[in-house]
This record gives C-alpha cells, sequence and structure tokens, in this order.
C-alpha cells in the first residue's frame, strides 16, 4: 500500500470516527440551529462550501469545458436530492457519506492502475456498511434512532459521490488532447 493510499484510508477513517463520535451532541447543535432559525442557512452553508472546494479543485488543475459542464450537472443532481428530503439536516448525509465514499476510494485504488471497478465497489459497500453502522449506534443513544430511511440515505449518498467522481474522470479523459489519467 502506498502512503497515499495509506493516507486517504486513516482519513476514511477518521471520517467514520467523526460521524460516530458527533451522532450524540450533534442533535443538541441542530436542535439549537432549529430554535434559532438558523438550521436551514447553517446546511446550505456547509454545500456552498462543498461546492467551493469542487469549483476550485477544477479550476486549479485547468478543467476543460466538458469537466465544468458535468461539474454543474452534477450540482443540478445534488440540488434535486437535497430538495427531495424533508427533513433538512438529512441534507448533510450528502456531504457526510459522499465524502467517506470518496476517500475510501482513492484508500482503495491499487497503485499503477488497474482495479478501479473492484476500489469502486468495495468503497461503495464499506460506506453503505458505515452508513448501517451509524444508525445502529444512533439506535441505542437516548437522543437518536435507528432509521431504515437513512441507511438507505447514506448508501445513496455514497453513490451519488461516486458516480460523480466517475463522470468527472469521464470528461477529463475524454477532453481532445488530454493523455489518459492526466
Amino acid at each position: 500500500m502506498t502512503s497515499g493510499a495509506r493516507s486517504y484510508r486513516l482519513a476514511a477513517a477518521g471520517c467514520v470516527a467523526a460521524i460516530y463520535a458527533s451522532a450524540y451532541p450533534v442533535q443538541f447543535v441542530l436542535d439549537f440551529l432549529r430554535a434559532h432559525n438558523l438550521l436551514r442557512l447553517s446546511i446550505a452553508s456547509i454545500a456552498l462550501v462543498v461546492s467551493s472546494l469542487a469549483v476550485a479543485a477544477l479550476a486549479r488543475r485547468h478543467a476543460g469545458q466538458r469537466e465544468w459542464i458535468v461539474l454543474a450537472l452534477v450540482a443540478l443532481v445534488y440540488l434535486v436530492a437535497a430538495s427531495r428530503l424533508d427533513i433538512v439536516q438529512e441534507r448533510i448525509h450528502l456531504v457526510e457519506y459522499g465524502v467517506l465514499a470518496l476517500l475510501l476510494r482513492r484508500g482503495l485504488e491499487p497503485p499503477g492502475g488497474g482495479g478501479e471497478a473492484r476500489a469502486l465497489v468495495t468503497a461503495f459497500g464499506l460506506t453503505a456498511l458505515a452508513g448501517l453502522g451509524d444508525e445502529l449506534w444512533q439506535g441505542v443513544l437516548p437522543n437518536r434512532h435507528f432509521d431504515w430511511r437513512d441507511v438507505r440515505l447514506n448508501a445513496i449518498s455514497g453513490a451519488l459521490a461516486l458516480a460523480a467522481a466517475i463522470a468527472l474522470a469521464a470528461a477529463r479523459s475524454a477532453a481532445p488532447g488530454r493523455p489518459e489519467g492526466a
């Protein structure tokens, strides 16, 4: 395993630890934000930060037109997905389990390429498993509860992020005059 893969795996483990550790106290934060009418603004701010990071990453790489179009389509998919969630704080699942899936994917990529499909499937499976574990953990906490809808949302959030990464990579490799993997 390369040091880069190890770093991504450690970051993924840290992500899971942060999700699990925050399960109890985050409810108090959500209640406070809701009571002060700041919950929607806070969730929208998180989405804006994540979107800005994606735009900055493409700008830093001098992305081509196809990548920008794909990013715009990905943003549209996320907007639709977020708007379909009736409970505002559930939108954070799109971020936390999306980030986890991407970290796992990078941590599982074999050195020298190849094996991308296996890394994607494994990253998705581990993300879904972490989401199930999160809900099982919440089921024993006094201020939370187990919810199968959230288990499904966690898995979907990971799948969306992985699909977005695949689409962006395909747009990058299809760009004229760009070598594969550039």
